[in-house]
């Protein structure tokens, strides 16, 4: 690997890095009062205490999103903070792919920095782990992929192609 690349990821992660610990620090000791975490932890919970969604877990919505959280739960810790963690990282990864999508689209490296930064700090405060957001991250990685792909000008990858209609039908369950 060449010195190039490796400062690269090293950008990267620390763009990832920053951002979850700027959303824990801003987020993890505030009180639960946004009554749309309450419930999507509680359903969470509920799939991770094996509850059938739909029939015995009350349910308007698709159930990808709380499944995914309820493994999270029943692996590492059945809290509300485990909860908040995921919602950050989450959220680091939203910050990362704009960064990385602005990057790609323009040669001039501030201003991805800058856009990254900025649309952070509009997110952090009412940053929820609900569909909404796991469709923008879905939809972000889409994007980044295609601009990739289009940057490298190959008329068919099937690997690409493959991986973008999986994310797309991710996209359509949450």
């Amino acid at each position: 690997m060449d010195k190039k690349k490796i400062i690269n990821i090293l950008i990267q992660f620390s763009i990832f890095a920053l951002s979850l610990v700027l959303f824990l620090v801003a987020r993890l000791t505030a009180p639960a009062t946004d009554l749309d975490e309450v419930w999507n932890y509680n359903t969470a919970n509920a799939f991770a205490m094996g509850l059938i969604p739909y029939k015995q877990v009350s349910m308007i919505t698709t159930p990808l999103l709380p499944m995914i959280n309820s493994i999270f739960l029943k692996i590492v810790f059945n809290g509300i903070i485990t909860y908040r963690v995921l919602m950050g990282i989450v959220f680091a990864l939203i910050v990362l792919f704009i960064y990385l999508i602005i990057r790609e689209l323009s040669s001039k490296k501030l201003l991805s920095y800058i856009c990254a930064f900025f649309i952070g700090t509009l997110l952090i405060k009412k940053f929820l782990l609900d569909y909404n957001y796991l469709f923008l991250l879905i939809s972000l990685v889409i994007a980044f992929l295609e601009i990739r792909d289009i940057k490298k000008n190959e008329n068919f990858n099937f690997n690409h192609n493959l991986c973008v209609g999986l994310l797309t039908g991710l996209a359509f369950l949450t």
